[in-house]
């Protein structure tokens, strides 16, 4: 038996209802009823075209393409670059999914930064893999994603994640240990000591 549905001239708001209800009663992750909530087929196209990036097929496995764990990745981009006081609990990013508006001039920075990133991630993947995957951690990531094109090309930019990684500030460190990593104090709080490191690496 197939079941299929016709929405003719159907708007936004509609199309997302009904998608909740083919899908009623089966597995749907928060960020996948999130993005159905949303009325904005422009900014749903944006976060497509930015989820394809090369960037996530390098960073993340088949499985987690699978989840759509890039789309997770790309608002979490949004919100640490353009909420004042940056939360990344997994409740606020699944409020933000329902409610982002992604402008055309935010797809285009977000999809340089990815750029950047990934040609940071490629060349740390020989001889400093181990700084690649400790940088490259969620954790870590969205912290110094608004700080990427402070520097003046991808290799300065990777040379203060080798030397930033390599050697951990201690109070940098002390907040990770703390725990609560995704709410806006611990991400503040590491927002600044990053955003100190970096001006201090960049102007030696």
């Amino acid at each position: 038996t197939l079941t299929v549905a016709v929405a003719q001239n159907a708007n936004e708001k509609m199309m997302g209802m009904i998608f909740r209800r083919i899908n009623n009663g089966k597995s749907m992750s928060a960020m996948d009823i999130s993005r159905s909530q949303s009325n904005d087929f422009d900014t749903m196209n944006r976060m497509s075209k930015l989820s394809d990036h090369i960037l996530f097929t390098n960073l993340l496995s088949n499985k987690n393409l699978e989840a759509l764990k890039q789309q997770e990745f790309v608002i979490k981009t949004w919100i640490s670059l353009y909420e004042e006081e940056p939360c990344f609990t997994g409740k606020h990013v699944n409020d933000v999914m329902k409610s982002l508006d992604l402008t055309a001039e935010q797809e285009e920075k977000m999809s340089h930064i990815f750029d950047i990133l990934n040609e940071s991630w490629e060349s740390l993947t020989g001889d400093n893999s181990v700084i690649a995957k400790v940088a490259f951690n969620k954790t870590h990531l969205f912290i110094f994603i608004p700080y990427v094109e402070k520097f003046n090309d991808t290799e300065q930019f990777t040379n203060w994640l080798i030397k930033f990684f390599a050697n951990m500030p201690e109070d940098y460190a002390e907040v990770i240990n703390a725990g609560h990593t995704t709410t806006p104090s611990s991400v503040k709080a590491r927002y600044d000591i990053v955003a100190r490191n970096i001006e201090e690496f960049l102007s030696r």
